[in-house]
């Protein structure tokens, strides 16, 4: 993901279509807690739910081309906000491997 040195933390409820369109995006939180997670599943791109994972699980979901083409989502949620936190953990941790 380009630019990966120079985030900027937006909370969902402030993100526009058009920066959705403009920028790849990192997400934290599943749709039950994240409106823009939520915009992730209704468009078919995540199955993530309180059933799965499963409780206290999390996972890492890379999609492509999500709100406009060359711009991805990267998804890191749970079934719970442990689940959640799970997920957040492994990507620091895959991120200081490198």
């Amino acid at each position: 993901m380009a630019g990966a040195n120079n985030w900027k933390l937006v909370p969902d409820a402030e993100l526009t279509d058009a920066m959705a369109r403009q920028y790849d995006l990192m997400l934290v939180g599943a749709p039950e807690a994240n409106s823009v997670s939520k915009k992730l599943k209704d468009k078919g791109f995540t199955t993530l739910s309180f059933a799965y994972p499963g409780k206290d699980y999390g996972l890492l979901e890379l999609s492509k081309d999500v709100f406009a083409p060359g711009k991805d989502v990267l998804l890191a949620a749970g079934s719970n906000s442990a689940g959640s936190m799970r997920a957040v953990k492994q990507l620091l941790a895959v991120h200081a491997s490198k």
